[in-house]
C-alpha cells in the first residue's frame, strides 16, 4: 500500500514537471513568434500605407532581431539537449539571411495585390520547405526524426499563419487591432509548434 502511494506521487510529481516543461516551451515559443509576427504584420501594413522606410525596420526587425532573439532563448526551450530546434543548431548568420530574404519575400508577397489566400497555401509551404532544408544543411548532425518532425510543424504553421494574418490585414481598420489578432493567432501557432517540433524530443524523451 505504501509503495502503491509512492509511485502515485512520484506520477502526479512527473505529471506536474512535464506540464511546467510544457508552459516553458509555449511561453518561450509564443515570444519568439510574437516579435517576429507583429514585426512582419506591421512591416505589411507600413508597405501598403507607402510608409516604405518603417516598413524596411520592421522587415529587419523581423529578419535580423528575430533570430537573434530565437537564438539566445532557444536553450529556455530544448534545455541542454542535442535534439534542439534546427534553428538553434544552425548558425546564427545563416539564420538571419534565411529569415531576413523571407520577411522580404513574404512582406512584398503579401502587399501584392494579385495575391490571394489560395495562392497563400501553396507560397507559405514552399518557404517552408526551404526553410527547413536550409536549417538540415546547417545541422545535419541531427536524426532525421527531428528533421522530419520540425518539417511537419513548419509545413503545417506556415500555411495557418500566412492565411490567418491574410484575413488579419484584410479585415483590421488599424495597426493596433491588427497587431492584437496577431497575437492571438501567435498563441495558437505557437501551440501548434510546441506540441509537434518540441514535445516528442525535448519533454516525453526526457
Amino acid at each position: 500500500m505504501l509503495q502503491g502511494s509512492r509511485t502515485n506521487c512520484q506520477g502526479v510529481e512527473i505529471d506536474k514537471i512535464m506540464a511546467t516543461q510544457l508552459l516553458t516551451l509555449v511561453f518561450w515559443e509564443f515570444l519568439q513568434n510574437l516579435l517576429m509576427l507583429c514585426s512582419f504584420v506591421a512591416g505589411v501594413w507600413f508597405w501598403k500605407q507607402q510608409k516604405r522606410l518603417i516598413s524596411v525596420i520592421c522587415m529587419a526587425l523581423t529578419g535580423i532581431g528575430g533570430p537573434i532573439f530565437m537564438h539566445y532563448t532557444e536553450p529556455l526551450i530544448a534545455g541542454a539537449s542535442a535534439l534542439s530546434e534546427p534553428a538553434l543548431e544552425a548558425s546564427l548568420i545563416n539564420n538571419i539571411v534565411v529569415f531576413s530574404l523571407t520577411a522580404v519575400i513574404f512582406t512584398l508577397y503579401m502587399a501584392a495585390e494579385w495575391s490571394i489566400w489560395t495562392t497563400d497555401v501553396l507560397f507559405s509551404t514552399i518557404i517552408a520547405l526551404i526553410m527547413v532544408v536550409t536549417q538540415w544543411v546547417a545541422a545535419s548532425q541531427l536524426p532525421w526524426q527531428r528533421i522530419l518532425f520540425h518539417a511537419g510543424a513548419l509545413g503545417m504553421a506556415f500555411p495557418l499563419c500566412t492565411v490567418s494574418l491574410r484575413i488579419i490585414l484584410d479585415k483590421s481598420t488599424n495597426l493596433k487591432a491588427a497587431l492584437y489578432a496577431t497575437t492571438l493567432v501567435t498563441i495558437v501557432i505557437s501551440i501548434l509548434i510546441a506540441l509537434i517540433d518540441y514535445v516528442p524530443f525535448v519533454i516525453i524523451q526526457k
